[in-house]
């Protein structure tokens, strides 16, 4: 300040102190410039600041119409477009990233999304008057680690929620960490710590006077089905099944039938469980969300492939394979699934992309029981196919001794009963025993009787073999598992393989049949699939199933591999 002043008093640049002011001015004619041109950046950075908000503004309604109209492809790419410039500011990166990780959830790459939350929680974990923005972004975390097969680590950052949600004092939010942890809880098997917390909940209702949610009786259903209550099972998933509907959120439908889909596939009520699959599936089609179309349709190919509609469940299984982006729950799904439908059909291409062997690591990983054993199953056939047969019993080995309920798990105790080390093989019947235990054992029954029939044949035991083998057949039929008994005939004299109810179709009864169905029945006898039939005969596939369909109602048969049992050979027929 007394520099400015001797400069004043000099006649001199305030600024500089050096040059000579210009006349009625106290700054020299150099400074002035500086001056004028500082106002003239500092006004464009301002404009340049002031026109990319306008494009984070841009980006983020344009990011809100494609959600809204089910774009989440489209809404996805304009909410990371708005967040990757640079200008942007805290409350507008939160609020656009939470945006972002909500349209994630629908779109085909869900698994992207760990980046946001890299991004965001760092900034807001440590503020407390934002507990309740934590809580909710962790349970969406949680959900995104159950996807990446990191299951087990979920359980802290739920538990992590929990305590969010409480220091927030937000009652709806502490009731949905709790349901987030009983839902994890049921997945990974540990049904002794979910009481505790359902007990909590339920206290949360009565204090809150809050409805009881959709999730409460999903749950209830999920622990049902665990003891085989089948009453309980089917009240309260169309308990929450009315609520889902009533909210409107396509998403929580859609899961919510695919569970009740699942508890139906385990009380052995097949028809139920592929009805209920078939709405998840639509309601994932109508609602565009991408990554629920491929798991319902692997979900429905299962049922499927049950049924020994193994074309159909290879469609299926080709559809889920054609949507973009997956992550390691879906990849688990498709190994599952993929592996015995390929091996089924042939199909070499579909078997490399469903058989990675990272898929095999990642699901021991996630520590979740209802998938280690079937993947581990799938695999084991994968191997012995390919003549490894002691790197199949080492797999399922390592899947027996970890596995401890068996409940969807179904494939992996007849996989060891068939191709395992013989140390294994009381444990694998143990667990359907235990399984048998509980009321509705259905299921449990017919695998245990085709348990018992291969473990007769390890003893050559032909008479116990057959016998069980007979009634696992009967078993099976019953549940409408068919490719399930034709693995059962397999044990039984190529006579014996037929049902009691079928006969050697007589040469009368042959000629009935129109001559394109002698033709595809005679394909359909030497192993050919309906897309090979279709090719050799010129017409579409779609032709092939309704000759197909007409063959087996015309010889009073479910499956098209039991033409084998009740046709003579082709030749007689002329």
């Amino acid at each position: 300040m007394r520099k400015r002043e001797r400069a004043r008093g000099a006649g001199l640049c305030i600024v500089c102190c050096k040059d000579k002011a210009r006349r009625s001015r106290t700054t020299c004619l150099r400074c002035a410039q500086s001056k004028l041109q500082r106002k003239a950046r500092q006004r464009a950075r301002n404009r340049q600041k002031s026109e990319l908000q306008h494009i984070v503004q841009a980006h983020e309604r344009a990011g809100d119409t494609a959600r809204d109209y089910c774009l989440y492809e489209i809404a996805v790419q304009h909410y990371q477009d708005a967040l990757k410039i640079e200008i942007i500011s805290s409350p507008d990166r939160l609020r656009i990233g939470e945006k972002l990780i909500s349209v994630f959830s629908f779109s085909g790459k869900p698994g992207e999304m760990n980046a946001v939350f890299d991004r965001i929680l760092p900034e807001i974990l440590c503020d407390p008057e934002r507990a309740a923005k934590v809580a909710q972004l962790l349970l969406k975390k949680a959900t995104q680690m159950w996807r990446d097969s990191k299951t087990r680590e979920s359980l802290s950052v739920i538990q992590q929620a929990i305590q969010m949600a409480e220091l927030a004092k937000n009652g709806y939010l502490e009731i949905d960490a709790h349901f987030k942890m009983v839902s994890h809880l049921i997945i990974l098997g540990r049904y002794v710590e979910i009481p505790r917390y359902l007990q909590k909940i339920e206290s949360f209702y009565k204090h809150y006077d809050i409805p009881v949610g959709r999730s409460y009786y999903a749950s209830r259903a999920q622990m049902a089905v665990v003891s085989g209550k089948a009453e309980e099972v089917y009240l309260n998933y169309d308990r929450a099944l009315a609520i889902a509907k009533k909210e409107g959120n396509a998403h929580n439908i859609s899961t919510t039938w695919n569970s009740y889909s699942l508890g139906a596939l385990s009380l052995g009520n097949t028809e139920l469980a592929k009805s209920c699959e078939e709405q998840a599936l639509l309601i994932a089609r109508q609602s565009y969300i991408l990554w629920l179309v491929p798991m319902n349709c692997l979900g429905y190919a299962d049922i499927l492939r049950r049924m020994n509609q193994h074309d159909m469940a290879h469609a299926y299984l080709l559809e889920a394979l054609s949507y973009p982006g997956t992550t390691p729950s879906l990849q688990r799904q498709l190994a599952v699934i993929g592996i015995p439908v390929a091996l089924q059909m042939n199909d070499e291409k579909i078997l490399q992309q469903c058989a990675l062997p990272l898929t095999l690591e990642l699901a021991f990983q996630s520590g979740e029981a209802a998938g280690i054993g079937p993947i581990a199953s799938a695999f084991s056939q994968l191997y012995i196919a390919r003549g490894k047969r002691r790197k199949a019993q080492a797999l399922l080995h390592r899947a027996v001794q970890v596995v401890q309920d068996i409940d969807l798990g179904w494939d992996l105790p007849l996989a060891i009963a068939a191709h395992g080390a013989d140390a294994d093989v009381p444990l694998a019947r143990g667990l359907l025993e235990a399984r048998c235990a509980f009321p509705n054992f259905k299921v449990a029954q017919a695998h245990l009787s085709l348990v018992d029939a291969f473990i007769a044949r390890r003893k050559a035991r032909i008479d116990i073999m057959q016998e069980r083998a007979t009634c696992a057949v009967e078993q099976f039929e019953a549940l409408h598992w068919y490719a399930y008994a034709d693995i059962a005939r397999t044990l039984l004299p190529v006579r014996a393989r037929v049902h009691e109810a079928h006969d050697i179709v007589p040469f009368a009864h042959i000629k009935t049949l129109t001559g394109r169905e002698r033709q595809v029945a005679e394909l359909a006898l030497k192993g050919l699939t309906n897309r090979a039939i279709s090719e050799n005969l010129s017409m579409s596939v779609r032709t092939v199933e309704s000759h197909m369909a007409s063959i087996m109602e015309r010889l009073d048969i479910r499956s098209r591999y039991q033409l084998a049992d009740v046709l003579d050979e082709p030749s007689t027929w002329s």
